[in-house]
């Protein structure tokens, strides 16, 4: 198909010449068909789940040229690496407003049904042994505090003290909320105390929302404190 759009497009420059209204106009054209059918023959190869696509399916997102799909982010879960997850951050800023390309994900256990919700799975995945790193990504602060939930709580509590209070003094609630109920959630009382005492001491704004989880966390019985920070994470309005 793209090959006939190319063919046609020769004639038309041919007998009407580069300048004229009719080739003109057929640059749009042309460019939505060229995008659809990349887009659909990409669909094709993340269906197919062969590895060995893997450096064609990087070199289309690269390009920038493809709209968002879901299909992406799943190949690149099963087969993707670290340096995938500047792909798949990229990805997202292709999404047409209002619209979400749907796939199934229930081979990869519980789905947060969001299009932020896909993507922190796929880049938790990529990059939990190198969590600290992955936090430091310029990304959406949706993304980021999804990525904050996915974390297991080993994998949260390998993070240094200096890096926790990073999350406490993002400027967007959501980050702050879900990092000082995850604190709850998986650090011990002790290292909980420490940094409610360094977070307050700092010379650097802080923020109520913190004060109060981390106070509840210390306030009340360790179980009560777990079941309080699961059913809040829950809550969250994504």
């Amino acid at each position: 198909m793209l090959r006939d759009v190319h063919v046609y497009g020769r004639k038309l420059t041919r007998l009407f010449g580069e300048e004229s209204e009719v080739v003109k106009g057929r640059e749009p054209i042309e460019g939505v068909i060229r995008e659809g059918s990349t887009r659909k023959a990409l669909d094709v190869l993340c269906e197919m789940n062969d590895p060995e696509d893997l450096d064609r399916v990087r070199g289309t997102l690269r390009s920038g040229f493809v709209p968002y799909s879901e299909k992406d982010t799943v190949y690149l879960m099963r087969w993707g690496e670290w340096e995938d997850i500047p792909l798949i951050i990229e990805s997202i800023g292709r999404v047409p407003p209002g619209s979400r390309s749907g796939v199934s994900l229930l081979a990869f256990g519980s789905v947060d049904d969001t299009l932020y919700g896909t993507a922190a799975k796929a880049i938790y995945k990529l990059g939990k042994d190198r969590f600290a790193e992955l936090l430091k990504f310029a990304a959406p602060n949706k993304l980021k505090a999804l990525l904050i939930r996915e974390a297991t709580s080993t994998t949260f509590a390998r993070l240094s003290d200096d890096d926790v209070l990073t999350l406490f003094r993002s400027k967007n609630d959501l980050v702050r909320k879900v990092a000082a109920l995850k604190s709850v959630r998986c650090l011990p009382r002790s290292r909980l105390r420490n940094l409610l005492d360094s977070y307050l001491t700092a010379e650097a704004t802080y923020y109520y929302n913190v004060i109060h989880w981390l106070d509840m966390g210390l306030s009340v019985p360790r179980d009560r404190a777990h079941r309080a920070a699961d059913f809040a994470i829950r809550q969250v309005d994504w």
